[in-house]
């Protein structure tokens, strides 16, 4: 099982992090909607196949992840702090030494983060509720780390062909700073009802296009 992403990031030696795909599993579903390597149990797969694509998936990981309940809010979870089996959160961190902090996406963005000398970890699911309530700030806030010591490493996620936004998501994004707008680019007529379709560009990311 190698069908995953590895992420191209200056992440200390001590911090191993990956994004798996789709391929690679046993789920299957009605006309193939899970296959094949779904680990999301929050959805209608066979819970077997979803067993057995977390244990392939355990083989290559020091730990059993910690899996959320996610719910696009901002609540970021410390594993070392929570007994709860599937806490309720949409970010995770955790300071303890061979700690597995997972998400999951489909068209959301995921945001790994470590500080420089390794010594705290964390993964965000960014949709854009998420990021208009200000998960990662309030992710790194609970990370208790400086903000100029994280390094970030954005994942895949929809581009600009396949993602038309409404305007009161437009909007509400676009509140935090001014700096988003030249990010939003008006859907094509063809396509347009109301509504808008969202490019980012992070320059020096090997994911240059998410969103």
């Amino acid at each position: 099982m190698n069908n995953w992403i590895i992420p191209n990031w200056p992440a200390p030696h001590n911090v191993k992090s990956l994004f798996t795909t789709r391929t690679g599993g046993f789920s299957t579903g009605n006309n193939a909607i899970y296959a094949s390597l779904n680990l999301g149990a929050h959805v209608n797969d066979n819970w077997v196949d979803v067993e057995r694509n977390r244990t392939l998936l355990r083989r290559y990981l020091p730990n059993d992840p910690k899996w959320l309940k996610q719910v696009h809010g901002t609540v970021s979870i410390c594993i070392e702090n929570t007994v709860a089996l599937t806490p309720e959160g949409d970010a995770v961190f955790s300071r303890q030494r061979e700690a597995v902090c997972a998400i999951m996406v489909a068209d959301c963005l995921p945001v790994f983060l470590c500080d420089k000398t390794g010594t705290t970890v964390g993964i965000v699911h960014a949709g854009w509720r998420g990021l208009s309530a200000g998960i990662i700030e309030q992710t790194l806030a609970a990370m208790q780390v400086d903000p100029s010591q994280v390094m970030a490493w954005l994942g895949p996620a929809l581009d600009l062909l396949t993602l038309k936004w409404e305007w009161v998501c437009m909007r509400r994004l676009s509140m935090m700073t001014s700096k988003l707008n030249w990010h939003f680019l008006p859907a094509a007529p063809s396509l347009k009802k109301n509504g808008w379709r969202i490019f980012f560009y992070w320059p020096g990311n090997d994911c240059q296009k998410s969103g």
